[in-house]
Order: structure tokens, then C-alpha cells, then sequence
């Protein structure tokens, strides 16, 4: 078998197990993607998110209580930054550093699926 079948098969594997996410011309513009809990979701520039789960917050009787959804954001490999987003019916639309994060559609601590762009 030649070099580049096993990476062939490599990549192949890789996927299978991530979801994978290219940029394209140097401005990431993507669709929703869905992170499953505790999966991270890879893009090019060695960059990863994992969604952590969801949770709520406590509020006080008759207020509705904000979902909550745990990030963890990944350069190289390492982790830098645990972030909490509380959203709401109106406010489904954050930043992080150079990026914008828009929250769809959730199974309660199984998927959160974000449309996730650069500034």
C-alpha cells in the first residue's frame, strides 16, 4: 500500500469520527453545523469547539429561565477558553474573540447546532 492510500484511509477515519469544517478564501462562512455533546467539531486553522451541554439558570417565579450551553474552545489541541451562552427567545446571537456564534435548533444534552462565522 502507498503513502498516500494510508493517508487516504487516515483522513477517511478522521472524518468518521469529527466533523470537519473548511473554510473557504480565507473567510469561514458556514451553515448551521450540529455539535453533538462532547465531540469536537475541527476546522482547518487547528481550531476546535466541543459542546459541553446544556443547562438553565434559576429564576425567580413567573420569569422563564434562559438555556444555557456550555462551549469549550480548542487551539492545537489545548483548551483556552470555557465559555457559558445563556439564551433566550430574543437572544440567540453571541461573540467570541474574532467570531460570531448564532444558535438554531438543540436536543437538550444531545446536539446544539451554531452557525459559526469570523467577523
Amino acid at each position: 500500500m502507498e503513502i498516500p492510500e494510508i493517508k487516504k484511509i487516515v483522513f477517511i477515519l478522521v472524518c468518521a469520527f469529527f466533523q470537519i469544517a473548511f473554510p473557504s478564501e480565507n473567510k469561514m462562512e458556514l451553515n448551521f453545523i450540529r455539535f453533538p455533546k462532547d465531540e469536537n467539531v475541527i476546522f482547518m486553522d487547528n481550531f476546535s469547539i466541543r459542546f459541553k451541554g446544556h443547562s438553565h439558570k434559576r429564576t425567580k417565579e413567573g420569569q422563564v429561565s434562559p438555556l444555557i450551553v456550555v462551549l469549550e474552545f480548542f487551539e492545537n489541541k489545548k483548551s483556552i477558553e470555557t465559555v457559558d451562552y445563556s439564551l433566550t427567545k430574543n437572544e440567540r446571537n453571541f461573540e467570541w474573540k474574532d467570531y460570531k456564534l448564532e444558535f438554531g435548533k438543540s436536543d437538550y444534552n444531545n446536539y446544539q447546532e451554531i452557525k459559526f462565522s469570523k467577523k
